[in-house]
């Protein structure tokens, strides 16, 4: 096992990955609950709110990503001290 091995968290302790996990729990609830009372919405409707729900998951997953990526090059940067080439 490296030292690299020992920073990284396992990843129910991750805040972000909590808050990812959450989030897309969250979302599927939401497009579930637009599919079931769909005869009552209309099709218009519960069509748009998938869409946000989709929306809104892509967007999550895009900030989480970006927000990882910044973790590792701070963690390099922590364990060489100097930044990646």
């Amino acid at each position: 096992m490296t030292e690299l091995d020992l920073l990284e968290k396992k990843a129910l302790k991750s805040k972000k990955f909590v808050a990812w996990l959450i989030s897309e729990l969250l979302l599927t609830g939401m497009a579930i609950s637009a599919l079931f009372t769909q005869p009552e919405l209309g099709w218009p409707l519960a069509s748009y709110m998938v869409g946000i729900v989709f929306t809104m998951g892509c967007a999550t997953m895009w900030y989480l990503g970006k927000q990882a990526a910044i973790d590792t090059f701070q963690r390099g940067f922590r364990f060489n001290g100097k930044p990646p080439e």
